[in-house]
């Protein structure tokens, strides 16, 4: 079983059925806001043969959306010249097939796109298997990043948002490693011409660290892992052509500067990470939603980042053969920050010619965002819809520590989480029926909900961050703590947050 990415009213994995691999479509209920539509699972057959006409694909490089009967896949290829021979670079193309007809039709079009597949052309030797994708839908516009896998410090990547209705290019990106007074000769020795709908955008950042989400159908945010920025991007999704290469003097709308980070001595490794996850809101027209009793506002959506660091203190000895390793440490924060935080910065003139400002952490970040800091885990899923974000540590695959418990984090993130107070404080002990408070133990039977003290808006004890960090948004925090393995052996894997309601995946070990 392998989930595919889907928007947030559903869960989409891959499953093999009767020997054949078919992509499986689950609709929870809502009950929570009063939608009371009886689950319900939708096989498609057809994954099997996508796969196999393009091997090397994974589950990360599909995006479903059967609200529009959509699949998009990415998918890369070599390039033959005229007469059969190999070229020195690799296509990578994103294809839109249609689940009509509980089927994937990737052999013709989606009959609301204009194109069923679409190119870019990364012009290095690059070998199919090199690539990773990322892909992302909201209606009418896909973003869609490729780039190479090892996302080293020469990885690059592709970044567009495309209308694939209309098949227009609505943003294309070009920054980072090639100045902008860079002559147009080299910029023109990157970019090949290729056949009709090749997107000759090329935007050279280190792939593995630079990830893009779409705030709105006309804003989009790039965080970069390597200077600690974001980026914030207008554009017009109902334009009728291409738009052109995107620099940064020309519509970045501003630059918002993370936290600044120590940089250490040279006996120090020290790797820092960005991570983002951001869902929308299903769209308030869906069936599901007309009988909704209420439904969270759509703008209180949270783009949430996971910033890693790892750091470690090393000694070399000229007599020692290898290097003493002294001491090593991670430390980890989720970063919130609202999308209201994020659209209030006004739009630039297009016809601007000066640089976009640079806006320090502490002109925006204290009062718009919230930093805690969490307990670093190997495998710690993480799932966020709207305003609210879940995180699970603690995972257990191997069978080892299986009686250990889980824990679950719910975050709840707006500008009236801090009002409204927990709905108790205490807990009936199931087994003596006695009310207990402090931490919650697994036999609690209820989440543990509370707000963030004073105290906890301030960051003090961090190797990380260069100064402490203060930040005053207002969040809720709900935990439970979850068994790991359940009386018949099956492993708690995963979780997904999605609308009203929280999923979770349970497993055996040998299940895939």
């Amino acid at each position: 079983m392998f989930f595919v990415p889907s928007n947030p009213a559903e869960i989409a994995y891959i499953d093999k059925e009767d020997g054949e691999l078919v992509l499986k479509i689950y609709r929870p209920s809502s009950t929570l806001h009063g939608i009371t539509n009886e689950p319900r699972e939708t096989v498609i057959s057809g994954m099997g043969q996508l796969l196999a006409a393009h091997p090397g694909m994974s589950a990360d490089n599909l995006f479903v959306d059967s609200e529009q009967e959509l699949l998009v896949y990415a998918f890369s290829t070599r390039v033959f010249d005229d007469e059969g021979y190999p070229e020195s670079y690799t296509s990578a193309e994103c294809g839109f097939a249609s689940l009509s007809g509980q089927r994937i039709d990737f052999e013709s079009h989606h009959p609301l796109t204009a194109y069923s597949t679409i190119t870019a052309c990364i012009t290095f030797l690059l070998e199919p298997s090199e690539f990773c994708f990322e892909v992302q839908v909201l209606g009418d516009l896909v973003v869609w990043r490729a780039g190479e896998d090892h996302g080293g410090a020469d990885g690059l990547a592709d970044i567009l948002v495309y209308n694939w209705k209309t098949g227009v290019n609505v943003w294309v990106s070009m920054h980072a490693l090639l100045a902008e007074n860079t002559p147009a000769e080299q910029i023109a020795s990157y970019i090949i011409n290729a056949p009709l709908r090749v997107q000759h955008s090329h935007a050279f950042d280190y792939a593995g660290r630079v990830r893009v989400e779409l705030l709105s159908p006309s804003r989009l945010v790039i965080i970069d892992s390597n200077d600690f920025t974001m980026r914030l991007y207008q554009f017009d999704s109902e334009r009728s052509t291409d738009c052109p290469l995107s620099w940064d003097s020309y519509d970045c709308l501003c630059v918002l500067k993370l936290p600044e980070w120590h940089k250490r001595a040279p006996s120090f490794l020290f790797v820092g990470m960005a991570e983002s996850f951001l869902a929308h809101l299903p769209d308030l027209h869906a069936p599901e939603t007309q009988q909704a009793t209420f439904l969270p506002d759509p703008a209180l959506a949270t783009l949430v980042l996971r910033i890693s660091f790892t750091y470690a203190e090393f000694e070399y000895r000229s007599w020692y053969p290898e290097t003493v390793w002294k001491e090593e440490r991670d430390e980890r924060y989720l970063v919130f920050i609202p999308l209201t935080t994020l659209m209030r910065f006004p739009e630039r003139s297009k016809l601007a010619q000066e640089k976009p400002p640079t806006i320090p952490w502490d002109d925006w970040g204290p009062l718009g965002t919230r930093v805690i800091r969490v307990e670093p885990h190997w495998y710690q899923p993480l799932s966020v819809v709207g305003a609210y974000t879940a995180e699970l540590s603690r995972c257990i695959f191997d069978g080892r520590n299986a009686t250990r418990d889980c824990i679950l984090s719910v975050y709840e993130v707006h500008p009236f989480a801090a009002f409204v107070p927990p709905s108790h404080w205490q807990y009936k002990n199931a087994e003596t029926g006695e009310r207990e408070a402090g931490t919650v133990t697994a036999s609690s039977g209820g989440p543990f909900e509370r707000l963030f003290t004073p105290d906890e808006d301030w960051i003090h004890d961090s190797t990380a961050w260069k100064a402490p960090i203060h930040t005053t948004y207002p969040i809720r925090k709900t935990t439970r703590v979850i068994p790991s393995m359940t009386e018949d052996g099956k492993y708690l894997r995963g979780m997904r947050m999605m609308h009203g309601k929280l999923i979770l995946f349970r497993s055996e070990l040998d299940d895939t």
